[in-house]
């Protein structure tokens, strides 16, 4: 048994708590140059996580009010610092990096939305607040902007993500998509002079003079986030290009309410009871591009 493993191993026994600290241990086994272990480490901390949380549930009450304070703080910074490595991977331009980090984001948001939908001590909402655990959407979108943003692009990273989730989930499409159109008209916005050209070499980085919260509130987070990381405009389409080629295109059955229902498998749990994927408006590749 490796070192990962043992580590895993003795957090998820009957006495895990008294080695809580060592999860640190785990994450210094995150910064290794083999992606496998990263990838199995990543993993590791999502286990050892969701098991204390659902440990915290159950057992509330029954401890010093003090100690489960420290121990929810505790597991929400860790849970924060879990997506960030995430993120890291998803931002890095390197494609196995980017791809383990579709994989592994999309796994642990799975398990989540599964604990939250199967939380009974709490309402699920309520266990989500409590921990910290972002809502699906935005943390899918957020790694999409990571990756959107990143200093490389590779066709394989549009596949993984498109191919593997989007055609396969309905509810991770919508988000997918749903933010590929945010992104767009905020990338239009920054490329577009007053006469309506669009420069050959615009950069953000010419529009350096600008402040950043007027930049902001003009053209929007992911746009001003281009702008920090100086990615060009023709960079900006090109990626989401390549992402719209790949979406699939939804069977939609016309509701009542004049809103397009969209049946197929859902990748969260906790979708089904969301209105804006139950109902899902009709955002196509197509929709995307019009404006």
């Amino acid at each position: 048994m490796d070192q990962r493993a043992r580590l895993e191993q003795r957090l998820l026994g009957p006495s895990g708590r008294q080695h809580l600290n060592e999860i640190s241990d785990l994450f210094a086994l995150c910064e290794s140059e083999d992606l496998r272990l990263v990838a199995a480490s990543l993993s590791s901390v999502a286990k050892v996580l969701a098991h204390h949380r659902k440990l915290t549930v159950e057992l509330a009450g029954e401890t010093d009010e003090s100690a489960e304070q420290e121990l929810v703080k505790w597991l929400r910074q860790h849970g924060e610092a879990l997506r960030s490595l995430l993120l890291l991977l998803a931002a890095s331009g390197q494609t196995r990096a980017q791809v383990c980090a579709i994989r592994l984001s999309a796994s642990i948001l799975r398990d989540e939305a599964l604990e939250v939908s199967l939380s009974t001590k709490m309402p699920g909402e309520e266990l989500a607040r409590l921990f910290g655990l972002a809502r699906p959407e935005h943390q899918i979108q957020t790694l999409l902007t990571e990756l959107l943003l990143a200093p490389r692009w590779n066709a394989q990273v549009a596949d993984c993500l498109m191919s593997e989730y989007a055609r396969e989930y309905v509810d991770f499409r919508h988000y997918i998509l749903s933010h590929l159109r945010s992104c767009a008209e905020q990338a239009g916005k920054v490329s577009l002079e007053p006469s309506g050209k669009v420069p050959e070499e615009t950069t953000m980085v010419d529009k350096e003079e600008e402040p950043a919260r007027k930049r902001k509130r003009l053209h929007g987070p992911f746009a001003e986030a281009a702008f920090q990381k100086g990615r060009t405009a023709d960079e900006l389409f090109e990626r989401l290009l390549a992402l719209l080629k790949e979406a699939p295109e939804p069977d939609p059955v016309k509701a009542q309410d004049g809103e397009v229902e969209v049946h197929g498998e859902l990748l969260l749990a906790t979708s089904r009871h969301s209105p804006g994927t139950a109902k899902l408006s009709n955002i196509t590749a197509e929709s995307v591009c019009e404006k």
